[in-house]
């Protein structure tokens, strides 16, 4: 059974990964809506505003080849995570699930991608919608897929600024000077005295902390983008 929203055949998306633009900015470009806050948890009011963040964010680093390579990295890494609630998936959910996984693998072009993404969001959408069931039936409803994964995507941007903050912290702790992590009543913020303190750190603790909670947020933010694109699209193409 196929989400045929997800399915439906573009040319838009039948090209290949070379493109000139990496997936997630292909997407956002595609798009023809002149408003964006329904699909966005009311973030951004444009595309040419998220396009604008993505190009901000640290993700949005090297060529457009290796950031391909880390969007479908990322993603695949999430996908093949194994979701509590697996074993509640009835077979044409789990057949769904299944298929995206195989096209995120195998992709040759961004329909691939847009693919495998669109069938994890409906994944994730069924299961938002299945509260106190036992078994997980695939959304029949495009609205009700669209009102459940808004609030799913927009919890990575929260997490990658959550993370943001906190490498801000260890950032500040780690140029602060001896003196002030010797009495660390004099920092203000609780948060990099916290960081600052080499009881709770060592100076090679704080760099491997500082080092991960980059990854992560390099990793959270292309997921998060990717996954914003997505949907973005997909609602674009239902209205065409």
């Amino acid at each position: 059974m196929d989400n045929e929203i997800s399915k439906r055949n573009s040319s838009l998306l039948t090209v290949n990964i070379q493109n000139s633009k990496d997936y997630i900015q292909y997407m956002i470009t595609a798009c023809k809506l002149r408003e964006t806050k329904n699909v966005t948890n009311q973030r951004f009011k444009t595309a040419e505003e998220i396009l604008i963040s993505y190009k901000e964010s640290h993700c949005y680093v090297g060529d457009r080849a290796s950031r391909n390579r880390k969007i479908t990295s990322c993603v695949q890494d999430l996908l093949n995570e194994h979701m509590a609630e697996e074993h509640r998936l009835d077979s044409d959910a789990l057949h769904v699930l299944k298929r995206c996984r195989q096209n995120i693998v195998t992709f040759n072009t961004y329909n691939d991608v847009f693919n495998a993404l669109s069938d994890y969001l409906w994944i994730i959408a069924s299961i938002q919608k299945a509260v106190g069931t036992t078994t997980i039936h695939l959304l029949r409803r495009i609205n009700l897929e669209n009102s459940s994964v808004i609030v799913w995507i927009d919890g990575f941007y929260a997490n990658a600024e959550r993370a943001k903050y906190d490498l801000s912290c260890m950032q500040e702790a780690k140029k602060l000077p001896l003196i002030n992590k010797i009495f660390l009543g004099t920092i203000r913020n609780a948060d990099v005295a916290h960081y600052a303190n080499s009881d709770n750190y060592s100076y090679d603790e704080l760099n491997v902390k500082i080092n991960g909670c980059e990854e992560f947020i390099i990793r959270t933010q292309f997921i998060y983008y990717a996954f914003l694109a997505t949907n973005l699209y997909k609602n674009d193409i239902k209205w065409r």
